[in-house]
């Protein structure tokens, strides 16, 4: 019984990773379009700032559930290393888009 309810957990786990990468993704992609509209001159206007706004919100809640997973009390060692890694890739790609507001 308890194996299966550790296997469950480490499901979970992944599960919460998968989804923060996710959100880090479509995050990425939302900041990166006011950049290709400065770039590219597409005169998306107000709808720029939109995009970036939302953008960074998008990556303050995947980071936010990528330290959650690492905080969790029982954690595979695998999805630690994981997560740890995607908040330090999504702390740059947040400073990166903050110096170009």
């Amino acid at each position: 019984m308890k194996k299966d309810k550790w296997i469950n957990d480490r499901m979970e786990d992944q599960k919460m990773l998968n989804r923060a990468f996710w959100l880090g993704i479509i995050g990425l992609i939302s900041c990166f379009v006011p950049v290709a509209d400065a770039y590219f001159m597409w005169e998306l206007g107000s709808l720029s700032a939109f995009f970036n706004g939302f953008g960074i919100g998008l990556l303050i809640c995947s980071i936010s559930v990528a330290v959650l997973t690492v905080r969790k009390p029982k954690v595979d060692p695998i999805v630690k290393k994981k997560s740890i890694r995607m908040i330090v890739v999504i702390g740059f790609a947040l400073f990166y888009f903050f110096l170009l507001i």
